[in-house]
């Protein structure tokens, strides 16, 4: 999971959407709506953050769920509707979930709080193609690890019916092909020409693209190979220019 800016006060795609919601009689009516919420998500899921392909087809879940009586009224309502594949709108059900991480927005005595998107950032973190969850505040729910354990993003329950194994099948591609980027960056900057100045860029491009938040899994790229992207690009640009 990441945080997915869904601000109504910046957004005119957010406006438009809760303008489209407002005068329509279904929640899942519009079909500008339902692109409207895909372009704010860049076609991840919510939860998982796979893309079409990976996540079988793709729904709008209500994080609230509408079949609960006092979250009925909040069935139309775009700070409560998320982009969410299939396998993680199924594990997450019709249950209320209150200790689980939002993506943007939660309810608090009946009013839309922003989600701190530092706690998501700093308490889910990758090692390797692995999700782990960092919770510092003592007695305090661990939404980290709740989340963890309801969406299964790292496939450890076993069960058939509800297996991520394409969801780590998935992110292990995306993970080998950055490494095997790097890897080749890393020789070609070890054994430097300036002849090779378009291959390393054309490189950079790549790996970088995948760093970009509207690219599935970049916060596992993220996390795992961030710092060694920069510091390549340094040694790239210092060689470059002789500095």
């Amino acid at each position: 999971m990441r945080f997915v800016e869904k601000n109504k006060f910046s957004s005119a795609l957010v406006t438009e959407a809760q303008s489209l919601l407002n005068a329509s009689k279904h929640y899942n009516q519009r079909d500008r709506v339902k692109d409207i919420i895909r372009s704010l998500y860049s076609g991840c899921c919510a939860f998982c953050e796979c893309s079409p392909e990976d996540g079988s087809f793709f729904q709008i879940e209500h994080f609230y769920p509408k079949n609960v009586k006092r979250f009925s009224k909040y069935a139309k309502s775009i700070e409560n509707l998320h982009y969410s594949c299939q396998r993680c709108n199924t594990l997450k059900g019709r249950k209320v979930h209150l200790n689980i991480f939002s993506p943007n927005y939660f309810l608090h005595s009946s009013s839309w709080i922003e989600t701190d998107f530092l706690k998501i950032e700093t308490e889910l973190y990758y090692v390797g193609h692995l999700l782990f969850s960092s919770n510092s505040k003592f007695l305090s729910a661990d939404r980290g690890k709740e989340t963890i354990q309801l969406f299964d993003l790292n496939n450890f329950n076993g069960s058939i019916r509800s297996s991520r194994q394409h969801l780590i099948e998935s992110r292990l591609r995306v993970y080998e092909i950055v490494y095997k980027i790097l890897t080749a960056l890393f020789e070609l900057l070890s054994n430097y020409k300036k002849d090779n100045n378009n291959v390393i860029e054309i490189l950079f491009s790549i790996v970088i693209k995948y760093t970009n938040r509207i690219s599935h899994f970049s916060t596992m790229i993220i996390h795992n190979f961030g710092s060694d992207i920069y510091k390549l690009l340094v040694i790239y640009n210092l060689k470059k220019y002789q500095i």
